[in-house]
C-alpha cells in the first residue's frame, strides 16, 4: 500500500527577483509580470512592476517572510540592469498605433537614385525613392531624418516590433526621428543594415535589384534572405572574393582597435604557425554581445553578411575568423575543439583585464555554493558541475544538479547562445564560464559562484 509523502520547500526573494528580471532581459517582460503576480499572494501588478523596473528587490523567503526593499539606483547591478533595458529598447516608437523599431537605413544614396531626388525638400519623394531599396516594402515605415543641413538626409526603415515593457512605454512615445536619434546614441549604427550597397562588395545596388525581394508572395522577404545567404556562401568559393573581405576587415582593424594574438595548440589548416593574428574589435564584440559586459564592446561595422556560416550567426564572429585566415567551417565539430577552447580562453583573459571579473556569467543570477563534481554521471542535486564545454549532451546532468534551484555549472568554453545555456536560462540556472576551470577547481572542494560579482571562489 503506497503512502503519500508531503514535501515542502521555499525559495529566496533573491532568486525570484533574479528570475523575473532575467525574463525581462530576454524580452519576455509580460511573462515576468505574470510570474510574480500569479506566484505570490498579495503581489499586485504595480508592486511587480516596481521589482521589474529595478526600484525594489524581493528579500526574505517564500515561507512567509518575503518583503520589498528599495534598491539603490547607484548600485552597479541595478545600474547595469537599467542600462541594458535602455539599450535593448532603444529606438522604439509608436507608428500608426503599433510599436516599431529601426532595422535599416540609407545614408549614401546610389547615384542612380540621387540624381533624381537630391537635393529635395520633399520627404514624400525621398521616401518613394528609398522604398525601392527597402527589404520589406509592405511592412516598413520609412522616415526621412535630417541630422546635418550640409549632408544628405537619412532614410530610416522601421519595422513592427513587440510591445515594450509597460514601465518604459511613456518614455518611448516619441517621433520616429527622435527614436532613431535615441537608437544611434545608445547603440550606434553597426547593428542596422546599411542599404544602397552590397554588404560584401560595397558596390552600389540599383533599385531594380532590390525589387526582386518583392517576389516573395508572403511579403516577408524570407525568400530574398535565403537567396542572399546562398549567394554569399557561394561567393566564399571564390578566393578573390574572400581576399576582398579580408582586406576590408584588415583596413577597418588598422584604422580602429588594431589586432591581437590568438594562440592555438596546433597550426590551423594551411598555416605553419599556431599563433594567428585576429582583428580585436570584432572579437570583442562577439565575445561580449550577449553578456552582462555588453556595453564594453568597441565599435565595429561588420564586413561579412549575417547568416553566412549558419542561420542567425554573428557577423562579428565571421569577421574575426576571416581576419585570422581561418576556415569558416573550422569552428564546428570535434575538429574545432582547439579553436573554440583557445578562443574562449583568450576571452576569459580579456574579460579579466577589462572588467576585473574572473568568470563570464552566461545564465542565472545570485550566489550558490556546493561540492565540486567533474563527472556528469555521478552528479547530485546541489553540486557545482565543472565541464569542459556547454555541450547539449550535458543537459540531463545539469538538471540533476540544478533542477531544484540549487547547484550551478562552470564551463571552460561555450557562449550565451549555446543550447545548454539557453535551456538553463529559462530556469535561472547559474552557468558561468571560467578559463581552465577543471584544473583550478578540483573535486573534493566547495565552490562559490557569485553571478553579481562575476567570480568563482574555491573553499577548502
Amino acid at each position: 500500500m503506497s503512502q503519500a509523502m508531503q514535501l515542502g520547500f521555499s525559495v529566496t526573494g533573491e532568486f525570484l527577483t533574479g528570475h523575473a528580471r532575467a525574463r525581462v532581459r530576454e524580452g519576455a517582460w509580460d511573462r515576468a509580470l505574470t510570474f510574480l503576480t500569479d506566484s505570490l499572494d498579495g503581489m499586485t501588478p504595480d508592486l511587480a512592476i516596481s521589482i521589474l523596473d529595478g526600484s525594489h528587490d524581493l528579500v526574505g523567503d517564500s515561507d512567509g517572510t518575503l518583503s520589498l526593499q528599495a534598491t539603490d539606483p547607484a548600485e552597479p547591478e541595478i545600474a547595469r540592469y537599467r542600462a541594458r533595458l535602455a539599450w535593448q529598447y532603444a529606438g522604439y516608437c509608436v507608428i500608426n498605433d503599433c510599436w516599431h523599431t529601426p532595422h535599416a537605413y540609407l545614408a549614401n544614396w546610389p547615384r542612380s537614385r540621387a540624381a533624381a531626388v537630391l537635393p529635395s525638400p520633399d520627404d514624400a519623394q525621398l521616401i518613394e525613392a528609398a522604398r525601392a531599396l527597402g527589404p520589406n516594402p509592405a511592412l516598413d515605415h520609412i522616415e526621412i531624418v535630417r541630422t546635418d543641413p550640409q549632408r544628405q538626409p537619412l532614410a530610416v526603415f522601421f519595422t513592427p516590433a513587440d510591445t515594450p515593457p509597460l514601465w518604459l512605454q511613456g518614455n518611448l512615445r516619441r517621433t520616429p526621428a527622435a527614436a532613431f536619434e535615441h537608437y544611434r546614441a545608445e547603440r550606434g549604427l553597426s547593428d542596422l543594415t546599411e542599404l544602397g550597397f552590397d554588404p560584401e562588395t560595397r558596390r552600389e545596388v540599383d533599385a531594380s535589384d532590390a525589387l526582386r525581394s518583392r517576389q516573395d508572395p508572403r511579403g516577408s522577404g524570407l525568400l530574398a534572405r535565403i537567396s542572399a545567404q546562398v549567394d554569399a556562401q557561394r561567393k566564399l568559393e571564390d578566393p578573390d572574393h574572400v581576399a576582398r573581405l579580408r582586406r576590408q576587415i584588415a583596413e577597418q582593424a588598422d584604422q580602429g582597435d588594431g589586432w591581437m594574438t590568438l594562440s592555438l595548440t596546433t597550426p590551423p589548416p594551411g598555416q605553419t604557425q599556431a599563433a594567428v593574428r585576429v582583428a580585436k574589435a570584432p572579437f570583442l564584440r562577439w565575445m561580449l554581445r550577449n553578456t552582462e559586459a555588453w556595453d564594453r564592446a568597441p565599435a565595429w561595422t561588420p564586413v561579412a553578411p549575417r547568416d553566412l556560416k549558419m542561420t542567425g550567426d554573428d557577423p562579428c564572429h565571421t569577421d574575426w575568423m576571416l581576419s585570422a585566415g581561418l576556415p569558416l567551417d573550422g569552428w564546428y565539430g570535434e575538429a574545432g575543439e582547439d579553436l573554440r577552447d583557445s578562443a574562449f580562453a583568450l576571452a576569459g583573459r580579456l574579460l579579466k583585464s577589462m572588467t576585473g571579473r574572473d568568470a563570464m556569467v552566461l545564465s542565472g543570477s545570485g550566489r550558490v555554493a556546493g561540492p565540486i563534481r567533474h563527472d556528469p554521471t555521478t552528479v547530485r542535486d546541489g553540486d557545482i558541475l565543472v565541464l569542459r564545454s556547454a555541450d547539449a549532451r550535458y543537459l540531463d546532468a545539469v538538471m540533476r544538479a540544478c533542477g531544484q534551484g540549487r547547484g550551478g555549472v562552470i564551463v571552460e568554453s561555450g557562449g550565451a547562445l549555446a543550447h545548454l545555456v539557453q535551456v538553463s536560462r529559462a530556469q535561472n540556472i547559474r552557468i558561468v564560464r571560467l578559463d581552465s576551470a577543471r584544473r583550478r577547481l578540483p573535486e573534493g572542494h566547495t565552490a562559490l559562484i557569485d553571478c553579481a560579482a562575476g567570480s568563482v571562489r574555491l573553499d577548502p
